[in-house]
């Protein structure tokens, strides 16, 4: 049907389902794919930490903190 994560369609079906609305194609695809913007930018906030030099220098380097955030961020819920 789609290339979007399955954890996003059900998240978005989800929340549809708040709204007491019918989980269909027409209705589940625009929420799913604004759900997979806003990770998509979560992520790219946490990759501009990792190119922070001043999180490198803290104690403990934050920067690995921002890249295990990115990567957890991108990768589908189970």
């Amino acid at each position: 049907m789609n290339d979007l994560p399955q954890d996003i369609l059900k998240t978005a079906g989800e929340v549809l389902a708040v709204y007491g609305i019918k989980s269909t194609p027409a209705n589940t695809l625009p929420l799913a794919r604004a759900l997979l913007v806003e990770r998509e930018r979560c992520a790219r906030i946490a990759e501009g930490e990792l190119r922070n030099v001043g999180l490198v220098l803290s104690n403990p380097p934050k920067s690995s903190a921002a890249w295990d955030i990115r990567n957890a961020i991108l990768k589908p819920a189970k």
